[in-house]
């Protein structure tokens, strides 16, 4: 009997699927629900961060790695650069390679020689803000202001290569409830060849749980303001975004990826992919090319 996709899951569901305590990725996307109050699930910022703190203590690299972005902030915890750079290297230990480039900052003048060698790390596996490093210096940017650069300036900051993924479709006959599906099922796929896949949805902006069980409950005004629905698909270097807007005539889906970009092979199977579970729903996707 196979498990319900994640998407599908209920509130109650999340919730209990995360109380064995034992399963670091059910105890984030039940973190990451409470923090947005998606499916029923609310809780306080000392509730979200027990629950990162015991998928950390499981050795997940993600949930380590937050730890150290929260001692370095001050979010939910007193501030601290030394617990930041204690998690932030556990996490690097256990494979994160945003946490090796922030140590090659947060290390820069006090063990410049640990810096530039976990940066000679994450750069060697493609990471565009630890390849930038090596070859310009130290940025005056923060690594969270890097990650919120544009696709065009992020790639001017990473190793030349070829292409991206750059793919659309337009006038895509579909409901809300079709996309929902759409974008529930694909990323049920890459779980399958990704590693820790990490999801996030805004819709005009604004933080949203889509895909979910019920599409009933978003919005209306999807379609009847013409709103971008962007889903961001993070899995160590692979950074991948699909767009939808509703236009008159239909929607307009846009699959985009960012630097390093995938090879030629995997850009292949992860549009394929993407048109396949669309006729899956029902749903027929030509692409604009």
């Amino acid at each position: 009997m196979h498990a319900k996709p994640s998407y599908q899951m209920t509130g109650h569901e999340v919730w209990a699927a995360a109380q064995s305590g034992q399963d670091p990725a059910a105890l984030l996307t039940l973190a990451r629900m409470m923090a947005h109050g998606f499916r029923g699930l609310r809780g306080d910022e000392a509730q979200v961060v027990a629950l990162e703190q015991q998928a950390a203590a499981l050795g997940h690299p993600r949930a380590l790695r937050r730890l150290g972005d929260r001692y370095s902030r001050g979010d939910g915890v007193e501030a601290s650069d030394e617990a930041a750079v204690m998690w932030w290297r556990r996490a690097a230990q256990a494979g994160d390679l945003d946490a090796m480039a922030n140590l090659g900052s947060a290390l820069a003048a006090t063990a410049p020689a640990e810096a530039h060698a976990w940066l000679a790390h994450a750069a060697a596996q493609g990471h565009p803000y630890a390849i930038a490093t090596l070859r310009d210096g130290q940025p005056k940017a923060t690594l969270g202001d890097f990650a919120n650069m544009s696709l065009e300036q992020m790639a001017a900051g990473a190793a030349a290569s070829d292409d991206g993924l750059s793919w659309s479709a337009s006038e895509v006959k579909a409901t809300v409830e079709q996309l929902n599906h759409l974008a529930g099922l694909w990323i049920e796929h890459l779980r399958t060849r990704l590693y820790d896949v990490a999801t996030a949805t805004t819709i005009d902006g604004d933080d949203a749980d889509f895909p979910c069980p019920d599409p009933r409950a978003l919005p209306a005004s999807i379609i009847a303001d013409n709103a971008s629905i962007e889903v961001t698909v993070r899995s160590g270097v692979v950074h991948l975004q699909l767009d939808a807007t509703w236009w008159d005539d239909g929607w307009s889906l846009a699959l985009t990826s960012y630097e390093p970009h995938p090879p030629a092979e995997a850009r292949a199977w992860l549009v394929s992919t993407l048109t396949a579970v669309a006729a899956q729903v029902g749903v027929r996707l030509v692409s604009d090319d």
